[in-house]
């Protein structure tokens, strides 16, 4: 039985490790969309950052994480 437990409680800590990487993929997958979409708003229409990002409704506490990403 006390096997049982152990085994019981590895395998719900790898899922919980599989499920927190998959949330860590999903938004790093997001925030490329997101600049994506930022950077071919500045290009296709001249706009600054800011712009794209106000056109987008992307919050302003977010947007200092994307400037600093179009620096790169």
């Amino acid at each position: 039985m006390k096997a049982e437990t152990t085994l019981a409680k590895t395998f719900e800590s790898e899922v919980q490790d599989m499920c927190n990487l998959s949330e860590g993929v999903e938004k790093r997958g997001i925030q490329k969309g997101i600049m994506s979409s930022i950077q071919n708003l500045m290009e296709s229409m001249g706009w600054s950052a800011e712009q794209a990002m106000t056109a987008l409704k992307i919050p302003e506490a977010e947007q200092i994480q994307y400037i600093g990403g179009l620096k790169k």
